[in-house]
């Protein structure tokens, strides 16, 4: 009896083939050959070299682009710390704004170490179109006089108009026109250090 019933469950698990007439000649279907991404004919192969090529020159300009300015950036982070220092005397402050100009000056060129006064004033509106305004203006001068005059000093208003034109000046001038010839030719004036009874 044990052995016919697993002779039975033997042949019930056992695949038998339909014995339905429509299902008789069935037949799997073929998987087809996989889509292969990359082009067939020439031509757009061509392209698609070209496009990659392209993809990969704009990303290399981009990358270019933020190396050459990062200086920028760096600037600007340090001028916004300047304007946030409260307890710093508009004395000090005028000092160390044209420290850090004249650091972005000797960065874009090492002759411009020895610039001061007008000539830096002069110097520094040569980066930057005309309609952006400049630095060579009465506020100016009076901001040079101040760093070497203590009876000199910027009032409130002063220093955040220098600081204003300080942050246009980051943003917009452009490295290639403070490369002119004319610019070569122009006298330096050396910092002036205060006088003993300056100091007083």
């Amino acid at each position: 009896m044990a052995f016919s019933t697993s002779k039975a469950i033997a042949q019930s698990s056992e695949h038998t083939p339909p014995s339905s007439y429509m299902l008789r000649e069935m037949h799997e279907v073929p998987v087809p050959d996989s889509v292969s991404l990359w082009p067939q004919t020439v031509g757009w192969q061509v392209l698609g070299v070209i496009v990659v090529l392209w993809l990969a020159y704009m990303l290399y300009r981009r990358v270019w682009v933020w190396w050459q300015n990062r200086y920028r950036t760096e600037a600007l982070a340090a001028l916004d710390t300047l304007g946030n220092m409260q307890n710093m005397t508009p004395s000090e402050r005028s000092q160390a704004l044209f420290r850090m100009l004249k650091t972005v000056l000797v960065y874009l060129d090492s002759r411009h170490a020895s610039l001061f006064s007008v000539p830096f004033l002069q110097q520094l509106d040569r980066y930057t179109p005309h309609s952006q305004g400049g630095f060579n203006t009465a506020l100016g001068q009076r901001w040079m006089q101040s760093l070497v005059n203590p009876t000199i000093t910027l009032d409130a208003s002063e220093g955040k108009a220098l600081l204003a034109t300080s942050r246009v000046w980051i943003k917009a001038h452009e490295p290639r026109l403070g490369q002119r010839d004319d610019a070569t030719n122009m006298p330096e004036v050396q910092d002036p250090k205060p006088s003993a009874k300056e100091r007083q």
